[in-house]
C-alpha cells in the first residue's frame, strides 16, 4: 500500500474453511482499494488457516495473525490493537459484504464526522435472502441521527418499540458499522469474553454508544449475514447462560443511566427471558425434563427478573408475547 490505510477490516477466523473464500472474496473486491484485511486465526483445526495464509500471498493487504484458541472477543482486541486504518469494521468470516461498503461508508464517516456509520443487512439462508432494517418501526432515530436516542435503543426497548422484544439487540451487533478507530482507543473500551458475559458484542456497543457524539445512518443492506453455519461464532452458547446474562446485567448497571434508560434496562433484563427460556429447552440442551423446570424457575424466581417482569408493560406486546410474560410473571415455568 503507498499510505495508511483507510479502514482495517477485523475477521475473526475459527474452522470456517467452507465459507472463508467467499467472506475474502468480498473483502479484496471492494472497490475502496486502501484498506488492510487483519485475519485473526483464532486455532482453527480445518484448513482455514492455509486459506487465509493463501490470500496474504496474494494480496499484500491481507494480514494473518495465528493464535491459539481464546474466543472472538479476543481475536476482534488483537485486530483492534494490531489495525492502523482510519476506521474499523468487523466481519464475521461466515459472511460477506457487497463490494461497494468500505467506500460508501468511508466517504459518509468523512462527510458527516460521525463515529460509528451502520447500514442494515440481509439474513442469507440457502435458497434465499430477506432484508433486515434495524430499528425498522423507529425510523426517526435513523433520519434524525439521534444519539441520545440511540445510546438509550442500545441498552433496551421503551414502549412501542415492546411490540418486537426480538429487536431488543438487533441494533448491537459489531458488524454492518464502521468505527472511527481513535475514538475506540480513546474510549477503552475492548471487548470482554464471551465465556463471562455471553453477548461481549451488546456490552462492546452499548458502553461504546454512551461517549458516542455523533453517528450516522447508510439506508443501505451492505451486509450479508449466513443462517446456514452450525459452527457460526455468533451462535448461543447454552452453558450456564443465567450466570453470563448476569454478569452482562452487573455490567450494564455500571452506566450512568438517566430515567428513560432505567426503564429501558429494566425492560432488557424482563424480555431476557426469551433467549434464556430458548437456550434452556433447546434441544441441543440434553440435561431432562425436571432440571430444565428447575432452571426454568431459578430464573423466574431471581429477584432481578422477577422484579423487571413485574414491571413490564404488557399493552404493547402481540398476544404470543403478552401470554408468555403473563405466564412468566406468574412463575408459570411448566408453561413456558
Amino acid at each position: 500500500m503507498s499510505s495508511q490505510p483507510l479502514i482495517s477490516i477485523i475477521v475473526p477466523v475459527y474452522n470456517v474453511e467452507l465459507y472463508l473464500p467467499k467472506c475474502l472474496d468480498s473483502l479484496i473486491n471492494q472497490t475502496l482499494d486502501n484498506i488492510e484485511i487483519l485475519l485473526i486465526n483464532d486455532g482453527s483445526t480445518d484448513s482455514s488457516a492455509n486459506i487465509c495464509d493463501d490470500y496474504a500471498a496474494n494480496d499484500k493487504r491481507v494480514r494473518v495473525f495465528h493464535i491459539a484458541n481464546a474466543g472472538v472477543s479476543n481475536a476482534r482486541n488483537i485486530g483492534i490493537s494490531n489495525a492502523t486504518g482510519d476506521y474499523l469494521m468487523f466481519i464475521d468470516s461466515d459472511d460477506w459484504i457487497d463490494v461497494e461498503t468500505s467506500r460508501i461508508a468511508y466517504d459518509k464517516a468523512v462527510s458527516s464526522g460521525a463515529e460509528i456509520v451502520f447500514w442494515s443487512c440481509y439474513k442469507e439462508e440457502p435458497g434465499k435472502s430477506f432484508k433486515v432494517t434495524y430499528l425498522e418501526n423507529h425510523s426517526e432515530f435513523l433520519v434524525n441521527n439521534d444519539v441520545e436516542k440511540l445510546k438509550r435503543r442500545c441498552i433496551g426497548l421503551l414502549g412501542p418499540e415492546l411490540a418486537d422484544p426480538v429487536k431488543t439487540d438487533a441494533f448491537n451487533t459489531p458488524w454492518a458499522k464502521i468505527y472511527l478507530r481513535s475514538f475506540v482507543l480513546d474510549s477503552g473500551v475492548l471487548f470482554k469474553e464471551r465465556k463471562k458475559v455471553g453477548m461481549e458484542d451488546v456490552l462492546f456497543n452499548v458502553q461504546l454508544f454512551q461517549k458516542l457524539t455523533k453517528v450516522a445512518f447508510l439506508p443501505e443492506y451492505f451486509y450479508h449475514y449466513r443462517m446456514d453455519n452450525p459452527t457460526s461464532l455468533t451462535k448461543v452458547d447454552t452453558d450456564a447462560i443465567f450466570s453470563k446474562f448476569n454478569t452482562l446485567f452487573d455490567e450494564m448497571e455500571m452506566i450512568p443511566q438517566k430515567e428513560d434508560e432505567i426503564i429501558a434496562f429494566r425492560n432488557r433484563i424482563a424480555v431476557s427471558i426469551i433467549n434464556l427460556i430458548l437456550s434452556i429447552t433447546s434441544k441441543n440442551n440434553k440435561v431432562g425434563f425436571s432440571k430444565t423446570k428447575k432452571k426454568i424457575d431459578e430464573i423466574l424466581y431471581d429477584p432481578r427478573i422477577s422484579n423487571a417482569l413485574n414491571q413490564l408493560e404488557l399493552k404493547f406486546f402481540p398476544i404470543h408475547w403478552k401470554a408468555l410474560f403473563l405466564a412468566a410473571k406468574y412463575k408459570q415455568g411448566l408453561m413456558l
